[in-house]
């Protein structure tokens, strides 16, 4: 468990529970000795300083989070969408926050090895690219898959798979923080892509959501100064050819 006590002016005399994917998968979140850091971590340390809440980060597998929310064990699940675990969620009334930030999960190419013509796809273990399914089952290209981010790198920056699948950031922060060049891999924008937003949950908590949402919505001068600060791509539509 990553636990984040951040108090200030306290509103309540608790602490919220906020469950997170175990595992790193910055700049949204990773684990620093301990630590739960990341964009995602930062906004809402920053929205409960600013109002005086408590949080605290538990950390479990992505497939164990939304039993966790449903049954309980969580107050809050960061990150989420409607769309995931329709299935799961649909005899619960789960809300959602606005949006915090939207990623963009494509493929990416090492320059080194840049090639037209893609055939194998180096990928996380358990992603399921939906918008290649169809060539997927048709055998137009091979995935192999990888434990986490930087082991998908590794067989991309070794020449095993000619593309990799994934968040451009995501790759562009593991690439500085395994002391790679994060500039000698390009997002092939020209490649179907998927977008998803990134928003918090919960069942019971959603008084804890209209006060986020209210103070997002007035903050996004945080929001820019954050994504600067994690080195996000400048603009999430216009990304490097």
């Amino acid at each position: 468990m990553f636990t984040s006590v951040v108090q200030y002016a306290c509103a309540e005399d608790r602490v919220y529970r906020i469950g997170v994917e175990a595992g790193n998968y910055g700049p949204y979140h990773f684990d620093d000795g301990g630590a739960y850091k990341g964009f995602l971590p930062d906004i809402v340390n920053r929205f409960a300083v600013d109002l005086g809440y408590q949080v605290e980060y538990v950390a479990l597998p992505v497939n164990r989070l939304n039993h966790a929310l449903v049954t309980g064990q969580i107050d809050i699940r960061m990150p989420d969408n409607p769309n995931w675990y329709v299935n799961e969620k649909s005899a619960h009334n789960v809300h959602y926050s606005k949006t915090i930030i939207s990623s963009r999960a494509g493929l990416n190419v090492f320059l080194e090895y840049k090639t037209a013509d893609i055939k194998t796809i180096g990928m996380i273990l358990g992603f399921n690219p939906i918008e290649y399914q169809e060539d997927l089952d048709g055998g137009h290209y091979d995935l192999i898959a990888a434990r986490d981010v930087e082991g998908v790198l590794r067989m991309g920056i070794l020449n095993r798979v000619d593309a990799v699948y994934g968040d451009y950031n995501v790759f562009q922060s593991t690439l500085r923080r395994m002391g790679e060049d994060p500039h000698q891999l390009i997002f092939k924008e020209n490649y179907r892509y998927s977008e998803h937003d990134y928003q918090l949950s919960t069942i019971t908590e959603k008084a804890f959501l209209n006060a986020f949402d209210a103070w997002l919505q007035q903050s996004q001068d945080v929001v820019t100064e954050l994504k600067r600060q994690h080195s996000f791509s400048v603009s999430e539509d216009v990304l490097p050819q």
